[in-house]
């Protein structure tokens, strides 16, 4: 194969950790979307380049801004070449308009609530970092990006016992061309890690990263629209979005797959099932997997709001073990807080002292993971099966 043509988006890659017969299905359900994606656009052969482009782009700069243990960047040079890949991005956004025929977008107000939620934050001492975090990403806004929060801690509380913090960035064209531009969103980056291991030790991921040519062809399996709705600006005005969707259920399935695969690569080292931050991680893949599964059945919707939509698709031993996951995350008790000052000396290392303080054990969250992860490949099973059934019937959304 020359190593200039595009690798099919709609290539699910090895899959042996699933039963052959179900792995051969998904292997065929992956296609068939591959096939009704690239039936959506004139070129498919400079759509999928396009595709393959972003993906590696948002993993280079996801790693770049929040490295972590447990994930790859996809990009073949080091994720720092910042050089490189904002070249990468310039030539896929500017060949995206001309590849679809013009659609009625879909519009959405993400609102600054900014104001309304400072109080709540200074009201909780775990959230009072967040004041301090909104100051210094609103610097972002000069470069052309646009902060935003989403998710619980974007909304009035009273929040749960736990919860993260999802941000995300949306970089304009000019910002994701410009080497320096991206390199201030990294350094910016490191810069408020001490902040957000402040208000949550635990933190796994960083940024959702968004391009402004995403609105030419928006993946609502990266972020519907539903949750756009409810994020805040941060440091910056109410933004109107016009969003031009894509049926997108192909990317869904690798969403699920990888979340899959990661939870059963975390389950399948029983020694590490009581370190916390393992097992925080493998909560957290477990309870995205019903987002997903709705959006690779063409009903994509709000994280929070795909639990009860998914269960009418489930047995009842799967809801009882997704239940389960749920219950631990609502009752979450076993995060361990660095002292303030440590992280705000480790700086850029804050994640690397909160994550390793964190990988002390947990007798009795241990016994619980024991007994609970050997009923996930079930579920997995479950949701692949109705998947894979909807597109064999040939079901619409």
């Amino acid at each position: 194969m020359n190593q200039n043509t595009p690798t099919p988006v709609w290539d699910l890659g090895p899959l042996g950790w699933l039963a052959p017969a179900l792995a051969e299905e998904v292997t065929r359900t992956g296609a068939a979307l591959g096939q009704s994606f690239a039936a959506q656009f004139s070129d498919p052969a400079h759509a999928g380049k396009y595709f393959q482009s972003l993906r590696r782009a948002r993993a280079a700069l996801h790693d770049a801004c929040w490295p972590s243990p447990t994930l790859k960047n996809m990009l073949a040079a080091p994720a720092h070449d910042l050089a490189s890949l904002s070249q990468r991005l310039d030539h896929a956004m500017n060949r995206m308009p001309a590849l679809r025929a013009p659609i009625a977008p879909v519009r959405v107000q993400i609102p600054n609530r900014q104001g309304e939620l400072q109080d709540a934050w200074r009201a909780a001492p775990r959230t009072r970092p967040l004041g301090a975090l909104a100051e210094r990403l609103a610097e972002l806004t000069a470069l052309g990006m646009t902060p935003l929060l989403f998710g619980s801690l974007a909304e009035p509380g009273p929040w749960p016992a736990y919860a993260d913090v999802d941000l995300a960035v949306l970089i304009d064209r000019r910002a994701a061309a410009d080497p320096s531009a991206l390199e201030r969103l990294v350094h910016v980056f490191e810069r408020v890690r001490p902040l957000l291991c402040q208000i949550d030790p635990l933190q796994h991921h960083g940024p959702y990263i968004l391009f402004e040519s995403d609105a030419d062809c928006y993946l609502e399996s990266l972020l519907p629209a539903a949750t756009l709705r409810r994020a805040t600006t941060l440091g910056a005005p109410a933004l109107e979005l016009a969003l031009t969707p894509v049926e997108d259920r192909l990317f869904s399935l690798l969403a699920l797959l990888g979340a899959m695969r990661g939870a059963l690569d975390l389950a399948a080292r029983p020694a590490r099932l009581g370190d916390r931050f393992s097992a925080k991680y493998l909560c957290s893949l477990v309870l995205l997997l019903p987002a997903l599964a709705c959006a690779c059945l063409g009903k994509p919707t709000e994280k929070s709001l795909s639990f009860a939509q998914i269960k009418t698709e489930l047995g009842p031993r799967e809801i009882e073990t997704l239940e389960g996951f749920e219950r631990l995350r609502r009752e979450w008790r076993w995060t361990l807080a660095p002292p303030r000052v440590l992280l705000t000396v480790a700086g850029r290392r804050a994640h690397f002292v909160a994550r390793n303080v964190n990988r002390w054990p947990a007798p009795t969250l241990a016994r619980w993971l024991a007994a609970g992860t050997p009923r996930l490949p079930a579920l997995f099973n479950a949701l692949l099966e109705r998947i894979v059934r909807q597109a064999r019937e040939g079901a619409t959304p």
